[in-house]
């Protein structure tokens, strides 16, 4: 796939489509072969790296060297397993597991000693046979690419929308993002058809007689609401003459696309809400007249957020808890939280509650299932279907195997089967109400933060965030660790308040008004009293308002944002801490909220 060469700005118009009404097993058979095929590339990606790394180690210092880094490894592994082992025959993590740190801290060191030199070895290896052997290796791969891509049947447009999504898995991550996941998918019925415009459509001939896409003219009588409802028509494939094949679905164009635009790209993107199918359109559309002058920054001063999932009891209410996802502090000295509303998270967890409804109807219905099994044998047309009943975790499969069943009554089997009908009937029910709640529930999350960050970007020049890595508090302590395991409810807190996509919202929404977001440095926030600048031992996971040695009582979060707008002002980088303070708060700001109780 071509990458984009034009200078033209681009947005991505997206409406939501009914059924198909034309060729809708084609759609299913494209969206099939299409994911046979992005596995497929999958394979052979997998294979190349299998014979990058035995070329790799077909050199002696990059085997010995890798041999030197494997055995580090399995060392580390097995002080890990026996701290584990120990801390679970106490029935405690508070157990003398010293000397297994200091062993794993010196196989650590060894272990860093032992990448370098096999990076060097790589290196050296590198001659030009071995980079000539790379090339023939690569070239291999591109074959059996080209190969697949012959075989597998898939429009082209679809199977470029495939090789896409591929190359951008192998891509190395940007800053702040993960490494793309190569991995085999399962068939779940998820996908995309579409097509290309090459050389670009402009948008008045998409409402023509182009034969890749076509969208018909909207009606010119009738109510407001339904002059906006039309059909479009998207090349799925050519017949033998090279005519196209057709899908079409009705969709509302409840926003126009521009007039000056040009189509690149189309695509039908089928997705599940529950057991429901939704089909949105997708287009990607170029137009100068996206592009908008360079708003110069207002007037608005500057403001600092301290982000967090702090739980926060109303007083009026204290049956209900809000959850502060952030405090700001703006350079007028006005201050104040920003809350999630309760009502967001007892919707989530109803629809986590749903969850656990379905997963203890699923384990009941199978033991009830397994204890009839031992007594009754199955029609020889169900046998290989249930062969492996025991270690099944899907309840659509058992599902599917029911449907099956259905068809294959057998004499002594009403009961259990009546039982199993009930059972995926309920399940089909639950399933439908916990995926629409939660998936309603999470779009008004989105608005909120939306909303906020538009008013914040709108009101001030200036936006002081944390320079944080929000993944690293997503990450489970290892067995060495010195530091507790945040409590199930924290991790709870900062799943339900989405710090990242909070963030997210305020670097999308600044361009646009002005606005200029700034990321400054976030160690020791919290504990560094913002009056005298010290930096005491205390527990700010159990204490949310702390009274400094100077006489200052604050609340931390406060505490934090005043900080981050001083760094910000001044330039400078945070104290180092004095030596007797370094175990104790050498932790980053959000690590120490990562350990707040949840009963606060």
């Amino acid at each position: 796939m071509k990458r984009k060469t034009s200078t033209a700005p681009t947005r991505i118009y997206t409406y939501g489509c009914r059924l198909p009404i034309l060729g809708s097993n084609l759609v299913e058979e494209q969206l099939r072969l299409a994911r046979a095929y992005h596995n497929k590339l999958i394979e052979i990606e997998l294979a190349r790296k299998v014979k990058v790394r035995e070329a790799m180690t077909s050199v002696s210092s990059v085997s010995v060297a890798l041999d030197v880094l494997n055995e580090l490894n399995k060392q580390i592994e097995t002080e890990r397993t026996i701290i584990n082992a120990t801390k679970a025959a106490a029935r405690s993590s508070a157990v003398d597991v010293g000397v297994q740190r200091a062993r794993i801290r010196d196989l650590q060191g060894q272990r860093k000693e032992a990448f370098t030199v096999l990076k060097a070895a790589k290196m050296a290896s590198k001659t030009p046979e071995m980079v000539a052997k790379f090339e023939e290796i690569g070239n291999e791969a591109n074959e059996a690419i080209r190969a697949a891509r012959a075989t597998c049947n898939v429009y082209w447009g679809t199977y470029l929308l495939v090789e896409k999504a591929i190359e951008e898995a192998k891509a190395p991550p940007k800053k702040g993002q993960r490494k793309g996941e190569l991995r085999f998918r399962h068939w779940d019925g998820c996908g995309r058809v579409g097509v290309q415009l090459q050389g670009g459509l402009p948008v008045a001939a998409a409402f023509g007689s182009d034969t890749r896409l076509r969208i018909a003219p909207l009606p010119t009588t009738g109510s407001k609401r339904g002059m906006t409802m039309t059909t479009v028509h998207i090349r799925v494939g050519s017949d033998e003459k090279g005519g196209p094949i057709w899908a079409a679905f009705p969709f509302r164009l409840h926003r126009p696309l521009p007039t000056d635009g040009t189509i690149k790209w189309t695509w039908i993107h089928r997705t599940f809400k529950g057991r429901w199918t939704n089909y949105d359109l997708q287009i990607v559309v170029e137009a100068p007249s996206f592009a908008r002058p360079e708003r110069p920054p207002h007037d608005g001063g500057v403001v600092a957020l301290d982000l967090g999932w702090r739980k926060r009891i109303r007083e009026t209410t204290p049956d209900k808890s809000d959850l502060r996802v952030a405090y700001y502090h703006d350079d007028q000295g006005r201050h104040g939280e920003i809350l999630l509303d309760a009502e967001i998270r007892q919707k989530l967890d109803h629809a986590n509650s749903l969850r656990s409804i379905e997963d203890r109807n699923f384990d009941e219905i199978k033991t009830v299932l397994l204890a009839w099994m031992e007594g009754h044998p199955l029609p020889d047309g169900l046998k290989e279907t249930f062969e492996h009943f025991a270690k099944w975790r899907s309840a659509k499969r058992m599902g599917a195997a029911i449907d099956q069943w259905k068809i294959s009554r057998t004499n002594g089997d009403d009961e259990i089967f009546e039982r199993l009908a009930a059972w995926w009937k309920q399940h089909r029910h639950l399933y439908d109400w916990e995926s629409c709640e939660r998936d309603r529930t999470l779009n008004r999350r989105l608005d909120f933060y939306r909303n906020v960050a538009a008013d914040l970007t709108r009101r001030y020049a200036v936006v002081v965030i944390e320079d944080f890595d929000l993944r690293r508090v997503t990450e489970h302590e290892l067995p060495e660790s010195e530091r507790k395991e945040a409590p199930a409810p924290a991790r709870y807190n900062r799943v339900i308040s989405s710090p990242s996509e909070f963030r997210g919202t305020i670097k999308s929404a600044a361009p646009g008004n002005g606005c200029r977001v700034v990321e400054v440095d976030c160690s020791y926030t919290t504990v560094q009293c913002h009056r005298c600048c010290r930096i005491e031992k205390w527990d700010a996971a159990a204490n949310l308002v702390h009274t400094c040695a100077c006489g200052h009582t604050w609340d931390q979060d406060y505490n934090a944002a005043i900080n981050l707008l001083a760094r910000f002002a001044s330039g400078e980088m945070p104290p180092k801490l004095p030596p007797s303070l370094s175990e104790a708060t050498s932790i980053a700001n959000k690590e120490v909220l990562e350990s707040e109780s949840a009963t606060r």
